[in-house]
């Protein structure tokens, strides 16, 4: 199984991404391009395009737009050729979001964009993550001068992504915040209190949100002018506490205690997680099987011994040479 081309390819495409993570640029590249050779030599095309997506996404985080730009159309080329819209939608916006840095390259990034945008109208709302596309499409316009264009992109970005429902999930995190700020509109001599808790947020980052914040305390209710400045995160966060202002029950299930159906959840997660840790050392010999190539002879070995017990020590001595020898090149 280990000896397979695809399945090396698989390794070597993961390896890029561990690599590109620590910002490790060369080491990724290699592990890129020898998944990719592998990719074409078995004749899978769409994973070879799957790499050289990757491959665009490195060099333009290395500031390298031109050679971003070439595998990227690499890429664009297999998918419009495939019957996966997804992966055509995503290297679409990919590709405008890197021609919007062009100002003489605008109209040619709005194209894309807007080709993605319908192409992720068809798909399932929470795979197509369409709200991604219409931030695109937002900045681009504001780009051109064209605020009224790049304000409706805007709400359309925040409706999609408040629509979605894994983020009512994710508001359970901010859900003291929200009731907090809620409670404090109806009893206004708290906030004293709650600006004590609003200071930090500042020196974390949240100086854009705490704004909005302050301004709802004083008085604006208005969802677009509040949201306007905000990133689509933020903004739904400010969207849920105006909904709970005009119904405090709308926001109760955002501080309630967790159901059993949630308890279930976080247990099969702790479980995934011990199976994980459990398994390390096998993941870690995998990769070092994948890195280099004469471990994987003996993993093979390894793993046919009739003996579990022999099989699980000597994985283990693999895994932590590996994670051994990670340590240091990272």
């Amino acid at each position: 199984m280990l000896g397979e081309r695809q399945s090396e390819a698989v390794a070597w495409h993961q390896l890029g991404i561990v690599y590109a993570a620590a910002k490790h640029w060369e080491p990724a590249e290699r592990a890129y391009r020898a998944s990719a050779e592998l990719e074409e030599a078995s004749g899978n095309r769409t994973g070879v395009a799957r790499t050289w997506g990757q491959l665009a996404q490195m060099f333009r985080a290395r500031g390298r737009p031109q050679e971003a730009e070439g595998w990227y159309r690499k890429a664009l080329a297999v998918w419009r050729e495939s019957a996966d819209p997804g992966a055509l939608a995503i290297t679409l916006n990919n590709l405008a979001d890197l021609l919007r840095g062009h100002p003489d390259r605008l109209d040619e990034a709005r194209v894309l964009a807007e080709e993605s945008l319908a192409l992720r109208r068809t798909l399932d709302p929470a795979a197509a993550e369409i709200w991604t596309s219409y931030n695109v499409l937002a900045a681009i316009a504001e780009s051109q001068g064209d605020s009224q264009s790049a304000a409706r992109y805007r709400r359309e970005e925040r409706a999609a992504f408040r629509g979605f429902a894994g983020s009512r999930h994710a508001l359970r995190e901010h859900g003291p915040l929200i009731a907090a700020v809620v409670g404090t509109v109806a009893r206004p001599q708290h906030r004293a209190e709650l600006e004590q808790a609003l200071e930090p947020m500042i020196e974390h980052g949240w100086a854009t949100l705490v704004a909005a914040i302050r301004r709802i305390l004083d008085g604006e209710h208005d969802a677009d002018t509040l949201c306007e400045p905000l990133d689509r995160g933020d903004a739904l966060i400010v969207q849920t506490i105006l909904e709970g202002l005009r119904d405090p029950d709308s926001i109760r299930d955002l501080t309630d205690p967790p159901d059993a159906d949630d308890q279930g959840r976080s247990g099969a997660a702790e479980d995934a997680r011990a199976l994980l840790a459990r398994h390390a050392p096998l993941i870690l010999a995998v990769l070092a099987a994948a890195a280099e190539p004469l471990l994987r002879e003996q993993l093979t070995l390894v793993a046919n011994s009739p003996d579990r017990r022999v099989w699980k020590e000597r994985i283990s001595r693999q895994g932590a040479k590996h994670a051994k020898k990670s340590a240091i090149l990272w």
